[in-house]
């Protein structure tokens, strides 16, 4: 939440800036700008979805915490979804990120390239940035795209990407409940 976003605005400045220079030589590349422009853009908003989504949970349970001090169904509710939007944001945004992987290098060879009419100083920051997104895309994002994607013994998770909140909600369940039967009934049933 506190990682600052900055490579993204700029990322997002330079793109629409230098947009109708990059599409007017290269057309069929619009549609892949597009979606990083788009991408980035909502990219820098992230931050201030996160932070609603904990200042809300964090009010939950102040309110359980002063008041009742129990947490009822309605409040496992609200929570679960205000965990569920988060989850999601997350994992679209995850999907997003690896889905331009492969945009970005072929801009970044575009880019390489003279006669674009982009200059060069934007060129070089823009080609910097990719420069070092890229390595953050192979490490830390497979890293945390397997969060949402596997469970603890590697196997593979389904998630239907028309109702993403859904589905991550169901993997969840469906582990602990696993992890419910495989550590907490034997203790039930022998204690010791």
């Amino acid at each position: 939440m506190k990682k600052g976003m900055s490579t993204y605005e700029k990322m997002y400045q330079l793109l629409e800036k230098n947009r109708d220079r990059i599409i007017k030589s290269n057309p069929q590349f619009k549609e892949q700008l597009d979606q990083m422009i788009e991408h980035n853009k909502e990219a820098a908003k992230r931050p201030e979805k996160i932070k609603e989504i904990y200042y809300n949970i964090g009010d939950m349970q102040r309110k359980v915490t002063r008041g009742s001090g129990y947490f009822d169904i309605n409040y496992l509710v609200r929570l679960q979804d205000a965990f569920g939007k988060y989850g999601t944001l997350m994992y679209t945004f995850g999907i997003g990120e690896r889905a331009l992987k492969g945009p970005y290098k072929e801009l970044s060879q575009l880019l390489s390239t003279k006669g674009l009419g982009v200059p060069s100083k934007d060129k070089s920051t823009i080609r910097a940035l990719i420069k070092a997104w890229l390595p953050t895309v192979e490490t830390n994002l497979k890293k945390s795209m397997a969060t949402f994607e596997l469970d603890e013994r590697g196997k593979k998770l389904s998630i239907d990407h028309q109702n993403i909140k859904q589905s991550l909600a169901n993997n969840r369940e469906e582990i602990a409940k696993r992890d419910f039967n495989k550590k907490i009934l034997p203790l039930l049933r022998n204690p010791q």
